[in-house]
């Protein structure tokens, strides 16, 4: 995961995932609370490269459970 300081006091946060569906749910449930505790206004950046393993669609529901989420698909 990469984070980045934009503007005044917002961090964009990167993250990169290819064929790691079945580990999406785990890895998205400690990443707001980290961004969270910074005290700053955050948004989550998730980059699907192309998975064909269901990762879409998992990628596609975390976004859907907090507006601060979004997901670019990539093809392969």
């Amino acid at each position: 995961m990469v984070a980045v300081a934009l503007g005044v006091g917002l961090i964009a946060a990167f993250m990169s995932r290819y064929h790691h569906a079945t580990q999406l749910t785990r890895l998205f449930d400690g990443v707001p609370e980290a961004l969270e505790a910074l005290g700053r206004s955050w948004e989550l950046i998730l980059v699907n490269d192309g998975s064909i393993d269901g990762s879409a669609e998992a990628l596609d529901a975390l976004a859907e459970r907090d507006p601060r989420v979004r997901v670019i698909h990539l093809s392969r």
